[in-house]
């Protein structure tokens, strides 16, 4: 198991871009895993750049997500801010703040009756580019959920990979 995990962690270090010069950081688009502590699922999403230079970058995301859980399940759009910037040039760090809205339904609620989903994360993430237009990332965080219950405060990790076109 040590020797698969050394050579899968050398064939991503040659992946690596030589140059950060090149990395795309326009418009992308990305799938996800999404672990939180009383829920799972995953999501798409597609992001754009508001603001941009050579250290630092605001984007903007919207998210569809998927959730399940014990006694149900949520469709959820959401939309998260990503600031920060490149560091060494093949990974970029950056802060987040999300905030969605959804539909939520389970063995005695309806998908669509009232009181619906919301939710407000926080953290940070990094984009661990392995050629100049894709990336694989991981963003750790937290926040406040809402399940027509007393909103509770959960653990967030998710992970996945983007695409940039441009």
């Amino acid at each position: 198991m040590k020797r698969i995990i050394t050579a899968a962690a050398a064939l991503l270090l040659l992946t690596l871009p030589l140059s950060g010069e090149d990395l795309k950081d326009g418009f992308s688009t990305a799938g996800l895993v999404i672990f939180q502590s009383a829920q799972s699922g995953g999501a798409g999403e597609i992001g754009f750049p508001l603001y941009r230079n050579d250290s630092f970058s605001l984007r903007n995301h919207i998210q569809l997500s998927g959730y399940g859980r014990e006694d149900g399940g949520a469709m959820v759009l959401s939309d998260k801010l990503l600031f920060g910037g490149f560091g060494d040039r093949e990974i970029r760090t950056y802060a987040f703040i999300q905030g969605g809205f959804g539909l939520w339904g389970g063995e005695n609620k309806g998908l669509a009756e009232a009181p619906f989903y919301g939710e407000f994360l926080g953290g940070g993430g990094m984009d661990l580019y392995t050629t100049e237009n894709f990336a694989f990332f991981v963003e750790l965080g937290g926040g406040v959920l809402y399940w027509g219950e007393a909103p509770a405060g959960t653990a967030h990790l998710s992970a996945g990979f983007r695409s940039f076109l441009n």
